[in-house]
């Protein structure tokens, strides 16, 4: 909660005073979570049915499209040069 609080105060500030967003940065991180993430899910969509591996499954996949819409995101930026998008990301990542 404490992390949460933290990247939505961040966002809000962001958001009045904007910065500069290293757009190519993002990308790249960003790009490597999809990777790790996307492998976890794989290795827990293989490993079987049980309740418990399914819920960490979903939460893998949850945070695999997230990290995929960082990648998204970072383009926009790139493309616009509207740095509150990485505010928006922000807002709907702390959830």
């Amino acid at each position: 909660m404490v992390i949460s609080f933290f990247i939505f105060f961040e966002a809000f500030r962001r958001l009045q005073n904007p910065e500069q967003v290293h757009a190519g940065m993002m990308m790249s991180v960003a790009a490597g979570g999809v990777v790790m993430n996307g492998g976890i899910a794989l290795m827990l969509y293989r490993s079987g049915g049980d309740i418990n591996i399914r819920s960490a499954l979903l939460h893998e996949v949850g945070d695999t499209l997230s990290t995929a819409a960082v990648i998204a995101g970072g383009w926009a930026i790139l493309l616009t040069r509207q740095y509150w998008i990485d505010s928006a990301l922000s807002f709907a990542s702390a959830r």
